[in-house]
């Protein structure tokens, strides 16, 4: 590792550990929740020991995550290059295995003419819910382990066992275990909780001279801000923006439109007429842009909330004509 990186490292490790350090005092008398001071100078440790052992370009904690059986420490660390060809070859290699043991087969199963919702792709490494790379320990001291990218975890609740083989029993089934869970909820708490002061961020020179209305996902410290006033950011939710990247109901940060086909043309005047039958074509999802108010974040649930009212008095009314046709039949 080349030496001015190194120190940029541990400068960049102490900067956070002179802030535990401070934040100490909270945590030990009872009227905080925060690190211990044992703990603390352990988590030191075991940073500056991941950083040196994965030679990472930025590294910090992003918190602990309490389990039934044992806990995670949670660091945070941005990617590599050359860390997504490794990736991509992994599940290429695992999608070619899968090939060879079907034509191995010799009398192959009915196969079912069932066809599932197609599955949501996976967001590039470095950008939208994968813009970062997580690793978790149990207790500081031992390995860490690298978590996966992030798939899906918003229709189920489950208790962290502390064990990252333990299967994931749920309704409706969630697909990994829970090393893929837990890098979900890590996605979802940072985009709700991670905010900052309004001006402090600002979008990047490129981002923010573009005037077509593509979300952009990176921002920059703004040199002019000259702070806010502690009263205000007290009383007023509009004084602190999310800095991460709002995740869609889809479980990514970027709309995908599921109904087109990989490969497919939109624009194609063969298929422009096949389209036009279609009835039911999604609408784009769009969230909330980056460095978004918080207090825009409650119009957002009572819209969401309406939403739900209206849906759900459609279907009771639906629902009682069903019934009076029915009595009209008898």
């Amino acid at each position: 590792m080349d030496l001015l990186l190194k120190v940029d490292f541990l400068d960049h490790i102490s900067s956070r550990h002179q802030y535990l350090k401070q934040r100490q005092p909270i945590a030990s008398d009872g009227n905080g929740v925060g690190l211990g001071r044992e703990e603390m100078q352990r988590v030191f440790l075991a940073l500056k020991q991941l950083v040196e052992s994965q030679a990472l370009l930025r590294c910090r904690l992003w918190g602990k995550i309490l389990g039934t059986q044992s806990s995670y420490i949670v660091a945070e660390a941005e990617y590599r290059e050359g860390e997504e060809e490794d990736e991509q070859g992994a599940e290429e290699e695992e999608t070619e295995a899968e090939t060879q043991e079907n034509e191995n087969e010799v009398d192959p199963l009915p196969q079912s003419t069932y066809k599932p919702l197609p599955a949501v792709p996976k967001e590039a490494l470095g950008t939208g819910t994968n813009k970062f790379v997580y690793y978790v320990c149990k207790e500081p001291g031992l390995p860490w382990v690298k978590l996966p990218s992030i798939t899906a975890a918003r229709q189920i609740r489950k208790f962290f066992t502390g064990n990252l083989e333990t299967p994931i029993v749920s309704y409706p089934p969630f697909p990994g275990n829970e090393a893929n869970y837990l890098r979900a909820q890590i996605a979802r708490i940072s985009a709700g909780t991670q905010v900052s002061p309004q001006g402090f961020f600002q979008a990047g020179e490129e981002e923010g001279d573009e005037e077509d209305e593509a979300p952009w996902d990176s921002y920059e410290v703004n040199p002019d801000f000259e702070g806010i006033s502690v009263t205000e950011m007290a009383e007023s939710l509009s004084t602190w923006v999310h800095h991460v990247q709002h995740i869609l109901q889809q479980g990514c940060c970027t709309w995908v439109n599921l109904a087109l086909k990989p490969g497919e043309d939109s624009n194609e005047e063969g298929e422009a007429d096949e389209k036009e039958e279609e009835p039911d074509e999604p609408e784009p999802e769009v969230g909330p842009s980056l460095l978004t108010p918080l207090s825009q974040d409650a119009e957002e649930e009572q819209a969401l909330k309406e939403s739900l009212e209206e849906q759900q008095a459609a279907q009771e009314e639906m629902e009682g004509s069903d019934e009076e046709e029915e009595e009209d039949d008898d």
